[in-house]
């Protein structure tokens, strides 16, 4: 590999970790309104409490948390206050927000007025409107001393430390925090480096960041960290991802200094269970500590903030007019990196022919970049991460500096956290000495001089505008002598050099952007090595993480599907466990987030592989809140939950027409049984007197994907569920008998979706009055089992089933009545865990039909005709190739309905392809027979992706 040094201009040296665009302002600090401090708020569960109180929805009022307006990020980003932080993609509950990338802007935000609901969810957590630092920093930060239980430093410091500091190295002598302007809060101040060689030569300034992050995962500090690092596919955008392991955190190691959006990411937070780390610039740390107000969750969760210091960023255009005027076609260019690889660092370059190109760290840091500084940078006013646990940025000390320099960061701690945190880190994570607070002020003379003068003077010229203006509680923008000249100054040299990069370098690179692929799971190992491998940039609607297209092929649970193909017999269904324990946690976290008493259980008939079982017994031991329990609905599927390790008491039975012979099987267990009909309350009453009971009931409504048909519940009679009417001679029975009726059950749905709530809410109301009038029997209800039926979308256009509102009703009108609150899925829980592998055997047309068959038949796929429920179907090797034309897709059993799909969208296919059935793992697998004594298809389980 080849090196080539380039110059460009050299406006001055920049003093903070990501230097200054503004030029020709007078250094100066912003200055805080005296005595000023926000009035604290309502709490999100005080909001919901009265809101329920009122019989509203409790969700609509959670914007009275942060006291603005029910409405979304619309109006922030019209104004042109959005800071692009992407809190609001992370958060909006029905994915009414949708953010893409754009060249000029970094990323573009829309909201769907159709999906929204103004529900203020966005609005609240908004750092771009207003930021209320000093309640966000008692909230956050602390307001009472805290004393250390041990030293933190070494009790010899270094003599360069000795003479920098006179503080005793002992924590304990230091029982308060300080608080200065542009430092923000503080416990301790500190320089640094990671104890590593290899990463303080590859970091930024020391790489004290990735330190922290991997130590902390070491440690078990945390399980995951949100981190960003530069696309591998689209060289000038960011992609922002969820590290799990040492080596996902150095694969972002190094500054970008372009727009980032991390906190998109925070809905797999809200989903999965953990304790997170992330990593950001001011603008993130804002977001998520109003998000963290918001959602109390991301508060138990995210357990450390990490802070960058920042004087403002850029857009991609900034760094491809940068690449442009070092004369390289960005077509060339490979990959991008802004620091790293010695200290300061340079800016380099990586280009298809091997060649590295690189320009001197900051030179490349000119008006024509500046240029392109998103608006809203420029009245951001803080520099240092105020609002993080720690937060860190280059040491330009004069110690520090030199031909042989390697990287040194300032450390802001914040927190007792991170204290303690630090404390376990070092030495073998970090080496750290003791900083005065007058040395990181004067260091970053730069980015006070951006912070200070420089925002106060763009304020005031937005507000000469008309143009609307954030609001910083407790901080005063008032402009000073020479300031508004030097705002109009700066205004009209980056109106001009923009306008001149426009003319210069008009150009557009025509770039894939990597879309709904940012945000999955970390890279594979392959990945991390270089970040430059391709094929996870394209996506359709039925890609997640853990099956996604990378290098062109499917990928289920991280593997290839053609390597799968070859070293296992076909047909075979491949299963990704992680989906199941994800769909498990969405629906606990969401019944959390609505203050219902939930519990979930897996419906077995769906799936009862014993793999499966002992993956999902694993979830939780029984009676913690991450156990799943089991809906079982004959003797052998209660039997097969005991002998994988449930309690009795975890089962639920609901059977129907239960006979003498069942119930000998069911009653010498411990199990809740639900009985459906009153003859079936005369039988079980019969056989044991004096038991607990619950009935099913019959709400006649029900509700199935795409407005279907369901035979579980409608208006029709169906062998299922007591009616409303027939209470009192249920109760009379079970009194008759002893029985205590302590479970009301119900089962409407068949593949619910978003746009079958309304009917789940009639169910629910149904389910509450008859709760209420069971209660007045001297019946001893104490839960409310809602069964099953919820769904995952089957085609494109479906739209997800939004956990937040399906939630929120059952919150809306069983809460109020102090109860346990159960759901019973199946295909919610495993039908997207499994795909069905299976081989081409045949292509041919047939009077104008071309037929596609393969080696598998409905005695593997039975679900697909007992149900009549589609599924996708997909060429493993290009599973997003365009169709050419409608096919025929056929079974090799000898019965002429062996067809899985008919008139199908299907691109071109050649015997010997392999094809992926996708969302096959609910019902399917524990429906197969040995019809035409063809042999069941066999299962590979993945307990973890890759």
């Amino acid at each position: 590999m080849t090196t080539t040094r380039c110059s460009v201009s050299r406006p001055g040296r920049t003093g903070g970790s990501c230097p200054s665009s503004v030029s020709g302002i007078l250094l100066s600090t912003r200055r805080r309104a005296p005595n000023a401090r926000a009035t604290r708020s309502p709490t999100k569960h005080s909001v919901r409490a009265t809101a329920r109180a009122r019989g509203d929805d409790p969700r609509t009022a959670l914007t009275a948390v942060a006291g603005v307006p029910s409405e979304n990020i619309a109006s922030v980003v019209r104004d042109g206050l959005c800071t692009l932080c992407g809190t609001c993609l992370g958060l909006c509950p029905r994915g009414a927000i949708r953010g893409s990338w754009d060249l000029d802007a970094g990323l573009r935000i829309e909201v769907d007025d159709e999906r929204c609901t103004q529900c203020g969810a966005c609005a609240a957590a908004c750092p771009g409107r207003t930021v209320d630092f000093p309640h966000l920093t008692e909230d956050f930060l602390g307001r009472l001393a805290w004393r250390s239980r041990g030293p933190l430093v070494p009790q010899a410091l270094s003599p360069a430390a000795e003479d920098a500091v006179s503080v005793p190295s002992d924590l304990v002598a230091w029982s308060h925090f300080s608080e200065a302007p542009f430092v923000g809060r503080s416990r301790r101040l500190f320089t640094g480096w990671a104890s590593d060689d290899e990463l303080r030569f590859r970091g930024s300034s020391g790489g004290v960041a990735t330190a922290i992050l991997a130590g902390a995962l070491e440690t078990g500090f945390i399980d995951a960290a949100i981190v960003t690092t530069m696309d591998p596919e689209n060289p000038l955008r960011t992609f922002s991802y969820i590290a799990t392991d040492r080596d996902g955190v150095l694969a972002a190691r190094g500054s970008k200094y372009t727009v980032a959006s991390p906190n998109r990411l925070l809905r797999r937070v809200l989903e999965e269970d953990g304790r997170y780390a992330l990593v950001g610039l001011p603008c993130h740390i804002e977001g998520l500590r109003k998000a963290q107000t918001v959602y109390k969750l991301l508060r138990r969760r995210v357990v450390l903030a990490v802070g960058l210091f920042c004087g403002t960023t850029c857009t991609p255009r900034g760094t491809l007019v940068g690449i442009q005027r070092m004369g390289i076609d960005p077509r060339d260019v490979v990959s991008v990196a802004y620091r790293g690889d010695g200290w300061p660092g340079a800016f380099r370059l990586l280009l298809r022919s091997g060649e590295q190109v690189e320009a001197p760290y900051p030179d490349y840091f000119d008006p024509w970049f500046a240029a392109h500084v998103p608006g809203r940078c420029l009245v951001c006013p803080d520099g240092t991460n105020e609002l993080a646990d720690v937060a860190v940025g280059d040491a330009w000390l004069p110690r520090f500096c030199g031909p042989d320099a390697a990287g040194t960061s300032f450390l802001i701690a914040r927190t007792p956290r991170i204290l303690r945190l630090l404390e376990s880190l070092q030495p073998h994570w970090l080496q750290l000495e003791v900083a005065k607070e007058s040395e990181l002020v004067g260091n970053q003379a730069e980015t006070r001089h951006v912070k200070g003068p420089g925002v106060r003077g763009q304020m005031w010229l937005r507000s000469a505008k008309g143009r609307p203006l954030p609001e910083f509680h407790g901080l005063d923008f008032s402009p000073q002598p020479g300031e508004r000249w030097a705002a109009l100054s700066a205004s009209s040299t980056q109106a001009f050099y923009r306008a001149a990069s426009r003319l210069s370098y008009r150009d557009r690179v025509e770039i894939v952007p990597r879309g709904a692929a940012d945000g999955r799971a970390q890279p594979s190992k392959q990945e991390l090595g270089r970040m430059q491998r391709s094929g996870t940039a394209q996506s359709a609607y039925w890609t997640r993480p853990g099956l996604d297209v990378r290098n062109g092929h499917l990928h289920v649970a991280g593997r290839d599907t053609l390597t799968l193909a070859k070293e296992l017999a076909l047909p075979r269904y491949v299963v990704d466990l992680e989906r199941i324990a994800e769909q498990v946690r969405a629906l606990q976290q969401a019944m959390d987030r609505a203050g219902l008493n939930g519990v979930v259980r897996l419906a077995l008939k769906a799936q009862r592989e014993p793999a499966a079982l002992r993956y999902l017994r694993a979830l939780g031991s029984p009676g913690s809140p991450q156990a799943v329990g089991v809906d079982a609905c004959s003797p052998g599927e209660m039997q097969l939950a005991v002998d994988h390790g449930w309690l009795p008491e975890e089962i639920s039975y609901t059977g129907t027409n239960l006979s003498d012979e069942d119930l000998d099987e069911i009653l010498p267990h411990p199990v809740h049984v639900n009985v459906d009909l009153l003859t079936q309350i005369e039988r079980l009453g019969k056989c044991a007197p004096g038991r607990r009971v619950g009935i099913r009931i019959n709400p006649r409504i029900g509700a199935a994907w795409r407005d279907g048909k369901t035979l579980y519940s409608n208006s029709r009679p169906t062998k299922f569920g007591i009616y409303e009417e027939q209470l009192p001679e249920a109760v009379a029975i079970a009194a008759r008998h002893g029985l205590q009726i302590s479970t009301v059950h119900y089962h409407i749905a068949d593949g619910v979706l978003t746009d079958g709530l309304a009917k789940l809410e009639e169910a629910a109301k149904t389910a509450a009055r008859i709760v209420q009038k069971l209660r007045a029997m001297g019946c001893p209800v104490s839960e409310v089992n809602t069964g099953g039926g919820l769904g995952v979308p089957l085609r494109a256009g479906d739209e997800s089933l939004n956990l937040d509102a399906w939630a929120s009703i059952l919150a809306r009108h069983l809460a109020p009545l102090d109860l346990i609150v159960a759901v019973e899925p199946g295909n919610f829980l495993v039908k997207e865990s499994a795909v069905l592998l299976a081989k081409v055997v045949t292509v041919e047309r047939r009077l104008g039909t071309r037929f596609v068959g393969l080696n598998v038949g409905w005695n593997v796929m039975s679900y697909r005709f007992l149900y009549g429920r589609p599924f996708e179907v997909v060429l493993c090797r290009d599973p997003l190739a365009t169709a050419s034309d409608p096919v025929t897709i056929s079974g090799h059993i000898n019965e002429g309905d062996d067809l899985f799909a008919e008139d199908y969208p299907f691109p071109e296919v050649r015997e010997g392809d392999i094809v992926a059935l996708l969302a096959v793992g609910g019902y399917a697998p524990a429906m197969q027979s040995h019809h035409c004594l063809r042999p069941p298809a066999g299962s590979t389980f993945f307990w973890e992706r890759q």
